[in-house]
Parts: C-alpha cells; structure tokens; sequence
C-alpha cells in the first residue's frame, strides 16, 4: 500500500510540474509578444523622427528606438541558440536512454529513483513507472549490505566525486546478478547518478578461466608426482621379481614378497589414476567394441556395488567401434559406477547403457550410467569434475574420481555430460569418437615360458639411476653388453669417444633433463641410421612427444615394467 501511494505521490509531482511548466511558457510568450509590439511601435516612431530630421542630430527618442532594436537582434540570436542547444540535448537523453545497455539512474540524498532510462527492463525487468519513486535497495540481492554501505558511499563521493564498486543485483523473478556500480556526484543540485552494470557474463568467464589454471597446475603436479612414482614402482617391483625368480613357493619369504608386489600393482593404479588426471599418461589404443568392454567387467562391477544394489546393461546392436585406451575407460566404468552406488546408500538400480549417437554433425558412440539415487543439486555439479570435490558427506572418497574420468574423456578426444536433480537420479553421458571397424582381430601376444636371451650391445640411457641400475641388471642376465649413460649429452659423449662402438639398440627414456628422448634417438640415427632405438617412459607432458611416440613406426616400453617385459621387447625390438 505504501508503495502504492508513493507511485502516485510520484505521479502527481510529475503532472503538477508540467502543468506549472505549461502555464509559465504561455506567460513568456504573452509578455514576450508583448515586448515585441512595443519594440515595432517604438522602431516605427523612431524611424519616422530619424527621416523628418535627417540632418538634424539625433534626438532621445532616436536613440532609445536604436536601442530597442539592438535588443530585439540579440534577444533573437539567444533565442535561436538556446532552442539548438535543447535539440542536442533531447537527443543526447534519448541516445543515453535508448542505446545504452546499462542502466542509469537519478536518485535523490535519500536514495529514491527520480529518473531511470529504458534499460531497466531488460537488466532487471522492472517498467520505468514500477522503480521511480522506490529506493535503490529495490535493485540489490542483499539489502542490509546496501544500507551498511550507503554512507560509505556518499563519503567517497563529497571527497572525490564518484565510486566505483560489485554488488549483488537482485531481478524482479528474484534472480541475483552481478553488477558493477558506478555512482558520481551531481554538480548542479543534490543527489548522484548511478549506472549499473551486469557483468555476469564477465564474472562467469573470470572463473573459468581461474577454474582452468587451477586444473592446469594441479594437472600439471599430479603428472611430475606420478613420473617419479613411477620410476619408483618400476624400481620395487622389478627387483622384487627378481628376488622371486630365485626363490621356491616353500620359502618363507615367498610371501612378503607376493604382498610387495600387490601392493605395487594398486600404486601402479594409483598412478594411472594421477596421470589420468594431468591427462599425461601414455595411451594404448586400441580399435574395440564398448559392448565388449562392458561385458568382460560386468562380474567385477556386479561385486563392487554389493548384493542391494541392481546392475543392468543395455548393449546396442550394431555398435560402432571407438579407438580408446581400453585400460582408461575400464577405469571410468569402474569410477562412474562407484558414484553411482554411493548415492544410494539404501540400494538402487544402476544402468549402462550403449548407443550410437551424433554431436555437431559427428558420429560418436557412446555409453550412458544411469542410476536412481539422491541426484545433485545445480551448485553440486558446477563443481562436479574438480579435483576434491566430493558430495560425499562422510568424506570416505577423495574427490579424485570425476576428476579423473574428465581428464581420461578428454585424453580419448571425447566429451562427459552430467544430468541430474534432487531426489530424480543421475545419468552421466560418455561420448567417444566413432572409427571404422578393424579388418581383422590381431592375435594376443603369448608369455614365453624362458625369457629370450642375446649378445648384442646396448646403450641404455635413463637419468633415474635405480632404474637405470634395473634395467641394466636384467639385460646383462639376458647376456646382453649394457652401455650406461644418465642422460642425452653423456650418451653423445660416449659415441665421440667411441665412434667405432658396435651399439645395436637405444633404450632410451623420453622425458629426461637437458636432453629429450627424441631429441637424442634423432641425433644418434643421423650419425647411424642403421640404429634400433625403444623407448621407455611413464609420463610425457607434452601432446606432441606423447602420440609422436605410439607412432606405429616407434617402438615404446610403458613404465612400469617387469623385467620379464623388458626382456621380450628388446629381443623383439632388435629381432626386426
């Protein structure tokens, strides 16, 4: 009601003024017609005495007629200048008013709107009528915040004539809004402009782009974390396995050393799991069915959720075929699934399903985990594929899962899509790139029941000295002449000392400090073309060394590997 009476209290001021401003232009126009028939009376006398006496000297009477008339050209001339003056004008409101994207307001000491342009509508999506006469506080999502700061404001103002400050907008739907606000002092009377800004678009961008460093940086640790794990499991378990090699099932050591080498199986999980995530992990791939995939963990998947909750799969017909790492999508199969059984603590249904489908005009094949859970508020899944983010509330996850699937969707060149709502379920929407179909299935590689055995010469080059010590060990075991070097520059030292040296092979790690791997396999086959090179790594943080190494041209040997791996690829490397 208060409201009310104020837009017509509003009202009636504004009718009140224009009646008073119509009454004083017809009292102008009636005293200024009157001046000008005293002006043509007095001009027509004086004229008439001008020419009766025209060598007589001017009398009184000329002269006043004279001044009259120089009265009348320069009140014209102001006239005329002031009407231009008010065309610019007009059309500077309207220009303001109309093309401006930003809202400007004339509010009085107290803060009443007195005058507003047209943006207002769409800002905030009020009428012009429905804000004049109400306070600023209308405009704004936090109304305590705004009157704790007006007198803050207009100090600032009385010291240097203007503010600039953020708040929190509030629409007529309730919506909240950034906006930045400006606020100047009025010079002619009392009161400021105010011009308020939606910079929503802007704050938005802002954080994401502060969200992609921070992924970045922490994708980025993750990959140098998980190199030198690498390196580290690759050093236990090997000499692990060596042990073991010389031990019978009877010893008592046996199993110390079987819980050594579990345990290095889950931290080369984990591994995986860091490298996924800073999208550094060399990639396997292959030409597969997901159908099949889904088939050959469908056991597995049923034991991890537990006996309360339902697994159900529905595999398309005539699926197309996807190029991915299948050990990588394993894994996201395994970490959406698990998600998807903790958000539904008294049991449920889970469903994967395959279909193909298109996005902007692209064949994609993809793969759907649907579950009838708790669902996820909007604010949830703003954050859903940061790293420690978890809606778990007694905290027993990381918050690395989604993270990690993100990064391995994105390392296959495929898209994640989440939908979901509280109390409804979820459905996360895997889309990889669809290939054609292989000609034919390669045959699986068999495990040789000895490991192969040679004579030739080796230049292994690794600037982590235990597995440089490792590798070096198991090929001299193999019978094999083993040249060491920390990295690229001793290694071309060694070849200007020896320029005759009979070296076959370059085991060679890729990522390694003043030199590169393929940096120095280039240099060696320009001085020997003749030369093997295979190399070794476990993190490659650069895209193109990553895929310039799983050229079908260059052989390569993940990390971590078993002696029993690093074995049969030299002897098959050097056997081409």
């Amino acid at each position: 009601m208060n409201r009310m009476n104020k837009k017509k209290k509003t009202r009636a001021i504004e009718e009140e003024r224009k009646r008073a401003l119509h009454d004083l232009l017809i009292a102008l126009a009636l005293l200024m017609a009157f001046t000008v028939l005293n002006i043509a009376i007095s001009l027509l006398r004086g004229f008439y005495a001008f020419v009766t006496a025209y060598y007589s000297p001017p009398t009184t009477e000329t002269l006043i007629s004279l001044a009259f008339l120089l009265m009348f050209v320069l009140s014209w001339l102001t006239y005329r200048r002031w009407r231009e003056s008010s065309q610019i004008i007009t059309e500077l409101e309207g220009i303001i008013s109309n093309i401006n994207p930003d809202v400007l307001l004339v509010v009085d000491p107290d803060r009443t709107i007195t005058r507003c342009n047209s943006s207002i509508e769409k800002v905030f999506g009020y009428e012009v009528d429905e804000v004049l006469g109400q306070k600023t506080s209308l405009l704004y999502g936090d109304r305590r915040v705004n009157k704790t700061q007006h007198h803050e404001i207009y100090d600032v103002l009385e010291r240097q004539g203007f503010h600039i400050g953020e708040a929190m907008g509030k629409r007529k739907d309730g919506t909240l809004i950034h906006i930045e606000v400006i606020t100047g002092k009025l010079a002619s009377r009392t009161g400021a402009v105010v011009l308020l800004r939606d910079i929503s678009v802007r704050k938005r961008l802002e954080a994401e782009l502060l969200q992609s460093q921070k992924l970045e940086a922490i994708g980025r640790l993750a990959g140098g974390v998980a190199h030198d794990f690498n390196n580290l499991i690759t050093v236990i378990a090997g000499f692990a396995k060596l042990i073991r090699k010389r031990t019978v099932s009877s010893d008592p050591w046996r199993p110390d050393l079987e819980e050594i080498l579990k345990a290095t199986e889950r931290a080369t999980g984990l591994t995986q799991q860091l490298l996924a995530f800073g999208r550094g992990q060399i990639l396997n791939l292959k030409v597969v069915n997901l159908n099949e995939v889904i088939s050959n963990i469908n056991k597995l998947l049923c034991r991890l959720i537990g006996e309360d909750v339902e697994l159900v799969t529905i595999p398309e017909e005539n699926l197309g075929y996807v190029k991915v790492d299948v050990t990588q999508i394993e894994q996201v199969l395994f970490n959406l699934t698990l998600n998807a059984r903790d958000a539904m603590p008294k049991g449920g249904k889970i469903v994967i399903k395959t279909s193909n489908t298109k996005l902007d005009s692209k064949d994609y094949v993809a793969f759907e985990v649907i579950d009838n859970g708790m669902g996820m508020t909007e604010e949830a899944k703003k954050h859903l594929f940061e790293p420690f983010f978890t809606t778990r509330q007694e905290r027993s996850g990381v918050g690395l899962g989604l993270a990690t699937c993100y990064g391995i969707i994105k390392q296959n060149q495929g898209q994640i899509f989440v939908s979901s709502q509280p109390n409804q379920g979820t459905t996360f929407n895997v889309c990889l790139p669809r290939v054609e179909a292989p000609k034919e299935k390669p045959e699986e590689p068999k495990e040789p029941e000895e490991l192969p055995r040679g004579s030739e010469s080796v230049l292994l080059v690794e600037d982590e000295p235990m597995v440089r010590e490792l590798a070096g060990r198991v090929l001299r075991d193999q019978g094999y002449q083993v040249i060491e070097a920390a990295n690229g520059p001793e290694a071309l030292k060694l070849l200007e000392k020896n320029p005759k040296m009979d070296t076959r092979l370059l085991l060679t790690d890729v990522v390694m400090p003043l030199m590169g791997g393929l940096e120095l396999a280039q240099k060696f086959r320009d001085l020997r073309p003749e030369l093997r090179v295979l190399f070794m790594s476990g993190y490659i943080d650069d895209a193109r060394v990553r895929y310039g190494v799983l050229d079908e041209r260059v052989e390569f040997l993940p990390k971590p590997f078993s002696p029993e791996s690093l074995a049969v690829k030299v002897r098959e490397v050097l056997d081409r």
